[in-house]
């Protein structure tokens, strides 16, 4: 019993170390409007940055869900949510193609609506957007969110 478990810890070891490593080295582009690069993989880190959406970086080390991620001088931990391998195109075929995605698509795609959302939304919500664009101009310094998420916890 004890030799596997002299084979098997050290062999845990091996595999976990590797898949920090084959982290190590990838691309992301950022998929969300802005995000805050962090101290530490936690919501709650110390804010070092930001990165904006289309933005490339480049994965130091994967603690899942969070990534050490560095670009544009920046380097800090984000959370994987925020990042996708592929940047989402918004042209049609392999090539630059003249039916493009138009503005108002893009608008809709990033308050997270495709076009079935938006239709059922729009017949529940006459006034509009109104409402969603307002919201999307809060901004909160990392000091009052950090004080809601602890206030959350009951700290």
């Amino acid at each position: 019993m004890r030799m596997a478990y002299s084979i098997f810890i050290p062999l845990l070891v091996l595999l976990l170390s590797a898949g920090a490593v084959l982290a190590a080295g990838r691309e992301l582009v950022i998929q969300v409007q802005s995000v805050q690069l962090r101290a530490a993989p936690s919501f709650t880190g110390k804010p070092v940055g930001f990165v904006f959406n289309g933005q490339k970086v480049t994965v130091q080390e994967e603690r899942d869900p969070w990534f050490l991620v560095s670009g544009s001088s920046r380097q800090g931990w984000l959370h994987k949510s925020a990042a996708a391998e592929n940047r989402l195109s918004l042209f049609s075929g392999s090539q630059d193609a003249a039916a493009r995605t138009d503005e108002r698509t893009v608008s809709m795609a990033g308050k997270g609506f495709d076009k079935e959302t938006e239709q059922g939304w729009r017949k529940d919500n006459p006034n509009g957007y109104a409402g969603v664009d307002k919201m999307l101009r809060y901004s909160y310094s990392p000091e009052e969110s950090a004080a809601f998420l602890y206030a959350g916890r009951g700290q």
